[in-house]
């Protein structure tokens, strides 16, 4: 994969707030009128650990697995969005939630998310 082919999308109307990162190795997809509280964090890939005589920092990256945030969606503050996690339209994540599956439309959730 090549830089060009590279996306991070976010729809209109879209709030972020401070300290948040959100970044991509292939595909984060963030729809429109999407809430993003203070200090979340959202990637499609996560470090490469598997070698330990090797420091993780040198090791690259693993897991990359597109992300995708739907319409109107809230994410609530400190939360973490992992590779390949789906939010869907209009779902609230929880403060301080970990995401790492699939999260139905219009649904509340809260704590480690895993599909």
């Amino acid at each position: 994969m090549t830089a060009q082919n590279v996306a991070i999308t976010i729809g209109d109307g879209t709030s972020i707030a401070g300290s948040c990162v959100i970044s991509a190795a292939e595909s984060v997809r963030i729809g429109v009128r999407v809430s993003i509280a203070r200090g979340t964090y959202i990637a499609d890939h996560a470090h490469a650990y598997d070698r330990p005589e090797i420091a993780i920092a040198d090791q690259g990256i693993a897991n990359i697995a597109p992300v995708v945030v739907g319409d109107g969606a809230w994410i609530g503050e400190n939360a973490i969005v992992s590779p390949g996690a789906t939010i869907g339209a209009g779902a609230i994540i929880g403060a301080n939630s970990v995401v790492t599956g699939t999260i139905p439309p219009h649904s509340l959730a809260i704590g480690i998310l895993r599909a």
